[in-house]
């Protein structure tokens, strides 16, 4: 599925990964080194395939690339860690060769799919910087007992067998799809690692290119420096800003989506950087409080689009759906509740009950269910007449039964919702 768990091939099929990759090492500004890994990539692209998907497949792996490892990260050396993926032309100038399967088949390194989002192909790319999988999945060891432990000195439990050592979020990891996932050193720490172990090696055998040392001088002569991108946005340059968030660097969309709560073009970059696809910037709109619709967004409000991104299984946009109905963001609720959550309707049903109800009519009078449902199950006619006309049609004597009691007003209506809400079950 698009954004589904990259494959884990096992017994015969088995492959080990190469990594395979150009390696320089430049002096960005005085003092400061850069370590950059270039991934030149061949897709094997078969006939027919519509030109504008596999751009979009080359979009979402400058993004999820930028997003994972363009971080400023430092690495062991103490070198910055910068990562390129190019796109190349003939097999002969690449130093990994993909293909493209069909939509609704499991990526792997050397198979991407047009569906693939940012994160996949991050992950993937890992691969052939010389990253493995981490994935809590027992089945990697391919011979063990269902029973088998590690132990430790005099003979102590660790823990069962299972596959490496596993980081919660990292991007080689089984939480590489939460919202908070990232580079986790040990990964940074691995990369170099393949550096320090001997030259990269592209699949045809031959020595991949390694440039050493290139000092800032040989880069810029006498020039001085002038302010970096990345200067200018700790300076509060809003258009540093929009450029490096859309650039996909972290620091600089959450400085972006601080400005927009209250800055109308800053708020507009965010809608834009939605648009691109990117699932971070729907999230951060719903967590500022934005309803509006918008054309970038095909017409949707963010909450919208980002509850059709989970529908359709993309495993980001899913997590951030579950993180922003923890949060208590009632459209979240709803659109979560929507796509089966009992948690989340569990907490409507409980903002039905004891909470101020008027939102959850809105949502409901403009046609979502399960604002309307919640409604009704906790005894809120306006709510059942929504969910379920014939029902409340069936009930109105029942209702006006209530309603003629002689009873105080308060008295009243808890009289009348505790009467609807067993009517209700009951029905």
């Amino acid at each position: 599925e698009p954004g589904g768990r990259p494959r884990i091939l096992i017994g015969p099929a088995f492959k080990e990964m190469k990594a395979a990759f150009e390696l320089r090492r430049m002096e960005v500004v005085p003092g400061r080194w850069v370590k950059e890994f270039t991934v030149k990539v061949f897709l094997r692209v078969p006939a027919g395939v519509d030109a504008a998907r596999v751009e979009g497949l080359k979009t979402a792996m400058g993004r999820g690339v930028n997003w994972f490892y363009n971080q400023g990260y430092r690495l062991f050396s103490g070198d910055q860690l910068h990562v390129r993926v190019e796109f190349v032309g003939s097999s002969a100038e690449a130093t990994v060769n993909v293909d493209l399967h069909r939509d609704g088949e499991l990526s792997s390194q050397h198979s991407f799919g047009l569906g693939d989002i940012d994160t996949t192909l991050a992950h993937e790319i890992g691969h052939t910087l010389g990253l493995y999988d981490a994935f809590s999945f027992s089945a990697l060891f391919q011979h063990v007992r269902e029973d088998a432990v590690h132990r430790g000195r005099g003979g102590r439990v660790l823990g069962p067998v299972r596959s490496k050592q596993v980081s919660g979020r990292g991007l080689m990891s089984d939480g590489m799809y939460r919202p908070d996932a990232r580079l986790v050193p040990r990964e940074a720490w691995l990369l170099e690692r393949a550096v320090l172990a001997g030259s990269a090696v592209v699949e045809s055998g031959q020595p991949a290119s390694l440039v050493r040392d290139t000092t800032y001088a040989m880069l810029h002569g006498e020039t001085a420096p002038v302010p970096s991108l990345y200067e200018r946005a700790d300076s509060d340059d809003i258009n540093a800003i929009i450029t490096l968030a859309n650039e996909g660097h972290r620091a600089s969309f959450e400085q972006l989506t601080q400005a927009a709560s209250g800055d109308v073009g800053a708020r507009q970059a965010l809608v834009e950087l939605a648009g691109t696809g990117q699932v971070h910037a729907l999230a951060a709109l719903v967590r500022i409080g934005d309803v509006a619709s918008h054309p970038e967004l095909g017409d949707r409000t963010a909450i919208d689009a980002l509850a059709g991104l989970a529908l359709h299984a993309h495993q980001v946009a899913k997590s951030l759906l579950r993180e922003l109905a923890a949060e208590g963001h009632l459209r979240a609720l709803v659109a979560a509740a929507g796509l089966g959550s009992a948690p989340a309707r569990t907490a409507l049903e409980d903002i039905a009950a004891n909470g101020d109800v008027t939102a959850l009519v809105d949502l409901a009078a403009a046609g979502e269910l399960e604002a309307a449902r919640a409604l009704a199950v906790t005894g809120n006619v306006e709510g059942l007449r929504l969910f379920a006309p014939a029902v409340h049609h069936a009930l109105s004597p029942l209702v006006s039964r209530v309603h003629a009691e002689p009873l105080a007003s308060q008295a009243r209506s808890v009289a009348h919702q505790s009467v609807m809400r067993e009517a209700v079950r009951v029905v």
